[in-house]
């Protein structure tokens, strides 16, 4: 073989060679940019997914704060009133101005006496029942997701199932005095 065939042959031997090693390493240059744009766009999808939580949970924060935390500051002023008003009861000079206003209405009726519109039984009812008041509006107001946000306001509220037995007790109590 003549020494230019030789070397034409080798030459595109070589050539070959580096065209498929070219290709080779073109395909996995493709692979990696593939996998990069994937893992980017998966980076991306987790940051919307953090900021829409991190949104959401700000947004809800300050719902709660703009919502509750004036009801909670009602609640402890009347929570302190009412304890007040519950240890009044056990003074009997109170029990004096706690006797019904009118005489046994008929039992068509159907109710108890109405008592004596003094100002005992108005600042005693109240006391009572004005705490049940703010909770309830507590309840109407915020939500499970909302509390479960901040710990320390769900430590505070009083949830809705003790609100309804507070409310059922109160029922049977004014329904025993019948």
């Amino acid at each position: 073989m003549a020494p230019e065939v030789v070397a034409a042959v080798i030459t595109g031997s070589l050539s070959l060679l580096l065209a498929l090693y070219n290709f080779w390493l073109g395909r996995q240059q493709e692979r990696r940019v593939v996998a990069l744009e994937e893992r980017r766009s998966e980076l991306a999808r987790e940051e919307a997914l953090t900021k829409a939580k991190l949104d959401y949970e700000y947004e809800a924060r300050r719902r709660l704060y703009e919502r509750f935390e004036p009801l909670l500051f009602q609640l402890l002023e009347l929570a302190e009133y009412a304890l007040e008003q519950i240890k009044n009861l056990t003074d009997p000079a109170v029990w004096k101005h706690l006797v019904p206003g009118e005489p046994d209405p008929p039992p068509e009726m159907g109710r108890p006496p109405m008592v004596s519109s003094t100002y005992e039984i108005t600042s005693t009812l109240y006391g009572l029942f004005a705490p049940l008041v703010v909770v309830r509006s507590m309840s109407r107001a915020l939500t499970l997701v909302d509390l479960s946000l901040e710990k320390r306001m769900e430590c505070n509220i009083i949830s809705p199932a003790v609100f309804t037995v507070l409310l059922r007790t109160i029922s049977g109590s004014l329904a025993s005095l019948r």
